[in-house]
């Protein structure tokens, strides 16, 4: 998916994947949760549509 279409929903599913399907650590959600924030504001200049941040 393109980055302008991203949204707030979008990354809550991925965190919930990781959570429930995956079954990573707090720290593993918290981490991947930076990443995308860094990805988005710092490299691609962009928000998630609904993520205030």
């Amino acid at each position: 998916m393109h980055p302008d279409e991203v949204q707030a929903s979008h990354a809550a599913k991925f965190f919930t994947h990781l959570a429930v399907e995956r079954k990573v650590a707090a720290s593993t959600q918290n981490q991947a949760f930076n990443v995308l924030l860094f990805l988005f504001s710092k490299v691609w200049n962009r928000k998630i549509a609904g993520l205030k941040f």
